[in-house]
């Protein structure tokens, strides 16, 4: 499938699956493009991964644990 993610003004993210459509251009190309949409097959996932603010709560206790444990490494 092809995913497409968006944030919104207030931090929520939207993430959309659509299924994989393969069109046929002038120059006789295979041209990707999204079809319609779906949801994630029982046996599938989508892997997120995300840049937290340097004030969020994760960044701030890992900091700390950091601070208190030169030598622990984050989960």
């Amino acid at each position: 499938g092809i995913v497409e993610a968006e944030q919104g003004d207030n931090g929520e993210l939207t993430i959309r699956l659509f299924k994989r459509k393969y069109i046929l251009s002038e120059d006789g190309e295979m041209v990707k493009t999204k079809g319609a949409p779906i949801d994630v097959p029982l046996n599938s996932w989508i892997d997120v991964r995300l840049d937290m603010p340097e004030d969020s709560i994760w960044k701030t206790k890992v900091s700390a644990a950091s601070m208190d444990n030169p030598d622990s490494q984050p989960e």
